[in-house]
């Protein structure tokens, strides 16, 4: 007995909430709105200005500025602060954990900004101080985007979310002030170090890593003459395909784009049909990092024994004329883990 169920998907990305745009106007009211110059070394530069404060405004120049150890005792948290955020973002779990750390380091980065305009630098470092706010401002701008590309289901996954901060424009000009800063301090202010050029973690590359056809992840089977094709032809990304009773996953399989791959010994019983696609497969997590979807099959796959048959079930999660199934999203974080 064969059945083809093959629905096609459903739209259903989603986009973040208010936190991108409540950092945005933070970052705009400490960089705009309070009119931060940042200083350079150019012929016409000179020490930053920041205009701060009530209704009349108060303003700090880099002209005498706070002694060095009031200058470093300052710093010294701020730049923890900024570090510790965006380092908690390697440490997410589920993927609304990712979401929110990445929207709590991109707040905390603009955070940080806010709080170093405040400061009066010593002069000897006024220039390389407006430069880090500046890059902070960069930095903030790039945790907002990848924390929608998180929301786009572009990014699925720590790695994948700090690779591309670590690998950054923003983060690398974010190191270089830092390292300047530091050069600055320890010549100018004889302060060793202030730890501004180790305020990131180091840049991690983005990778492609893939598991090889067929191979099970899952194997809870007791023995069964039903048989599962999983059709991943036409698809342009990987999948891992579960069959699951209750809140258990029976057999997890990967299934390479282009291919067909079948599952055998599956018992008599009713089972509900998940697939995982996407890019990057991190076994360690038991996840796909990038370009990630979850479904699941609306109809229950039912597979029975008889005298003279057994049942085969192929499924597609792919749009295939003449489809007689429906899928439907689910939620990342209750979707079931090989």
């Amino acid at each position: 007995m064969r059945r083809a169920v093959q629905p096609s998907l459903l739209d259903g990305s989603r986009r973040r909430g208010r936190r991108t745009a409540l950092a945005a106007a933070l970052l705009a009211a400490w960089l705009g709105g309070c009119g931060l110059v940042p200083g350079g070394r150019g012929d016409d530069a000179g020490p930053a200005t920041a205009t701060l404060g009530g209704a009349a405004g108060t303003t700090t120049t880099g002209k005498g500025g706070l002694e060095p150890g009031a200058y470093t005792a300052a710093l010294v948290p701020v730049l923890g602060d900024a570090r510790a955020s965006v380092g908690a973002i390697a440490d997410a779990g589920g993927y609304g954990e990712l979401r929110d750390r990445a929207g709590d380091a991109e707040a905390a980065v603009t955070g940080a900004a806010g709080r170093l305009a405040a400061l009066d630098p010593p002069a000897a470092v006024a220039a390389e101080h407006a430069e880090l706010i500046a890059s902070l401002g960069d930095l903030s701008r790039e945790l907002g985007a990848a924390g929608e590309a998180v929301g786009r289901r572009e990014l699925c996954a720590a790695p994948a979310v700090m690779a591309r901060v670590t690998g950054s424009a923003a983060a690398a000009r974010v190191r270089a002030a830092g390292a300047a800063l530091d050069r600055a301090g320890a010549g100018a202010l004889g302060v060793p170090s202030l730890g501004a050029g180790a305020l990131l973690p180091k840049a991690t590359k983005r990778a492609t890593r893939r598991l090889p056809d067929g191979t099970v992840l899952t194997d809870r089977r007791t023995g069964g003459l039903g048989r599962l094709r999983v059709d991943n032809r036409g698809a342009t990304r990987d999948s891992v395909v579960s069959l699951v009773r209750g809140n258990r996953v029976v057999v997890a399989i990967y299934v390479d784009r282009g291919r067909l791959r079948t599952v055998t010994r599956i018992a008599d019983g009713g089972y509900r049909a998940v697939e995982a696609a996407g890019v990057d497969y991190d076994r360690r997590l038991g996840a796909f990092t990038r370009d990630c979807s979850f479904t699941r099959f609306d109809e229950t796959l039912r597979f029975t024994t008889s005298r003279t048959a057994s049942t085969v079930i192929t499924v597609s999660f792919r749009p295939v004329a003449g489809a007689n199934a429906r899928i439907s999203e689910v939620d990342p974080d209750d979707f079931p883990s090989p």
